[in-house]
């Protein structure tokens, strides 16, 4: 199978009441014969979570208004910041000339002191795959892969991630079922 980093990951519709996968835009970061790591980029933490989060990494006092995304199940005490490529340090990890990871103390002292990269996301946790295990969903109809969209990572909105990013396609996926089976 091609590399899938630098797309993204839409469920079917039979997945859209999973708590956790249910209308989730999955971008992945990082596509191998090792597995898969994406991030959830459309799912907010509210209210004293995100105060809690932002007031932890030093944020909450700033003059912007920040959200902390919910990235995926594995390591939720874990952040990452998801940024445009202008923005580099050591750790930072390049995903297609398109977007950037970091996860270090360096990038969060900078995007206090106004240093920080122009357009990021943080979010705490990841989604993961195992070896040859996004394969097999995909296989199985669980998800659609589309290509990313910085303008869709980086935008304000994120109630409407799934729909705008499902628009794309000439389906209306509240009438398929994405599951297979056999005869």
């Amino acid at each position: 199978m091609k590399n899938l980093s630098n797309s993204f990951l839409i469920n079917m519709p039979h997945l859209s009441h999973d708590p956790i996968f249910g209308r989730s835009v999955i971008y992945i970061c990082e596509h191998n014969q090792e597995g898969t790591m994406g991030l959830i980029i459309n799912k907010p933490l509210e209210g004293n979570q995100n105060k809690d989060i932002l007031n932890d990494f030093g944020l909450l006092t700033t003059n912007e208004s920040y959200n902390v995304y919910f990235g995926g199940p594995v390591s939720p005490e874990k952040g990452f910041i998801l940024h445009d490529c202008n923005y580099k340090k050591n750790e930072t990890m390049i995903i297609e000339n398109t977007t950037a990871l970091s996860y270090s103390k360096d990038i969060i002292n900078d995007i206090k002191n106004g240093n920080g990269p122009s357009q990021f996301r943080l979010i705490m946790g990841y989604s993961g795959w195992d070896a040859g295990q996004l394969e097999q969903e995909l296989d199985n109809g669980d998800w659609i892969i589309m290509p990313s969209s910085k303008d869709l990572i980086f935008s304000k909105t994120h109630k409407d991630k799934w729909k705008i990013a499902t628009s794309n396609f000439d389906v209306n996926f509240n009438n398929i079922s994405g599951q297979s089976g056999l005869a």
